[in-house]
């Protein structure tokens, strides 16, 4: 069975350490990878991501290079 991923570019931007809550319903949804859009590598630990990955059992396919909070591409603007 081919495994199935999930981009967090979807749920969160940027994407730092906090944000690995999501990996618990990732993985309630049935996914199986994640593929982590990274936009400022100072705000992510390594560590930390590992550890939330392995204890929901996921794995990460790719770290994508994301653009910057003042290109948001997902249609969010403040009025």
């Amino acid at each position: 069975m081919n495994p199935i991923g999930i981009n967090t570019f979807l749920f969160t931007s940027p994407f730092v350490n906090g944000s690995v809550e999501l990996f618990s319903t990732f993985a309630d949804w049935g996914f199986d990878t994640v593929e982590i859009a990274a936009e400022d590598p100072l705000q992510l630990d390594a560590a930390v991501i590992k550890a939330a990955l392995q204890k929901n059992n996921l794995r990460c396919i790719s770290v994508a290079a994301a653009f910057g909070p003042d290109r948001d591409l997902r249609g969010t603007t403040e009025q």
